[in-house]
């Protein structure tokens, strides 16, 4: 059996909830900021800048993109590693009309929309220059492929994120008490659009051994795949989500263009997992170690909830000892270890701990 195959049964694996030896593993070398790991982005990352789509030279980061795949194939994993339009962007933001600003190792975007009774001109398609850059990055990518590996959706924010970025954290907020009707309407509308984009990236996505892939954790599946996230929930009271977003994240999952729903969720909004676990057509939950956030210990009742129904992403930068946690006190069927390491050496070291204190339990 060749690494390919042994890589898809470990998925399949994974998407049965099949009983296995080991957790599957992934790896992402170098920091929690993705924007290091890109020699074409130092210019963009001036604290301040403007960033427009104009700044995007797509052929000046194809040569990154081999080198990360080339540097990828030495490290011994089983998550396809997948490509997708420069992370660092937010381009849900960009395309939805919001000025970027570079910060040191990432961007940021400005909120602003002043007024939600005039939601009209909030999106178009037509001369939408980061709509076009981010399709033509998709393109490029899939080009310098040659299908060795998967081009997938990078980080894509979720409702209650765009309307906190369009608004402002503090009107994003208030705006559920002070304008309810145009709440609604807005986060309608942002669903449809989120939609539209994922459905025409689709079009442009080749099918990578039988299947596809979530870049920003390297997450293949024997299907159409994508994955939602509300990480300003935290913002809001279980009452606030239940009313005004629970059921448009329903309708999203159920889209039948797709047949693989996974939801990215930190600990800050644990608060609405009972209310995401009822969601049957999300398949998986990506759970965030946050520096400085909730430890691996206190995550342990969710994470255990997730696993007795659905299949678990943990991502972060896992140690000996939290690994220790994680094989001793979680069952291993539909959990999927997506490991930020500082080396590819590093790397080495944690699979074959893994390996060897997975085959003791």
């Amino acid at each position: 059996m060749n690494n390919i195959q042994k890589k898809i049964q470990r998925h399949l694996a994974f998407w049965n909830r099949d009983k296995v030896d080991r957790p599957m593993v992934g790896f992402q070398i170098g920091t929690y900021f993705f924007a290091d790991r890109y020699k074409a982005a130092k210019n963009l990352m001036v604290p301040g800048k403007e960033i427009k789509p104009t700044d995007i030279h797509v052929d000046d980061f194809l040569d990154d993109y081999e080198r990360l795949y080339q540097q990828i194939r030495q490290v011994e994993q089983d998550a396809f590693w997948t490509a997708c339009p420069f992370i660092s962007i937010p381009w849900f933001e960009a395309i939805m009309g919001c000025k970027i600003k570079a910060l040191e190792s990432s961007m940021a975007s400005e909120p602003y929309l002043k007024d939600l009774s005039h939601l009209e001109n909030l999106f178009s398609e037509k001369d939408n220059l980061w709509l076009e850059k981010y399709f033509e990055f998709t393109e490029k990518l899939v080009e310098l492929s040659q299908d060795r590996f998967p081009v997938g959706q990078p980080i894509i924010r979720g409702l209650s994120d765009m309307m906190g970025a369009l608004r402002g954290y503090t009107n994003f907020v208030l705006d559920f008490y002070d304008h309810p009707k145009d709440s609604k309407r807005l986060l309608k509308k942002i669903k449809a659009i989120f939609i539209f984009v994922m459905n025409k990236q689709q079009k442009i996505l080749r099918e990578h051994h039988g299947g596809y892939s979530v870049a920003l954790f390297n997450q293949w599946a024997p299907g159409k795949c994508f994955y939602i996230q509300e990480d300003l929930s935290n913002l809001l009271s279980p009452k606030i989500y239940r009313e005004y977003i629970y059921d448009l994240n329903k309708m999203i999952s159920e889209d039948k263009n797709y047949d693989y729903c996974t939801f990215h969720i930190h600990a800050a909004s644990f608060f609405i997992l009972d209310d995401l676990l009822g969601m049957d057509n999300i398949k998986a939950y990506e759970v965030t170690k946050d520096v400085g956030g909730a430890s691996i210990k206190e995550m342990l009742p969710q994470l255990k909830k997730i696993l007795n129904s659905k299949r678990l992403i943990l991502w972060g930068d896992l140690n000996q000892e939290e690994l220790d946690i994680i094989l001793d006190n979680l069952p291993y069927k539909g959990l999927y270890l997506h490991i930020v390491s500082e080396s590819i050496a590093k790397a080495g070291e944690l699979m074959d701990y893994i390996k060897n204190k997975s085959s003791k339990k």
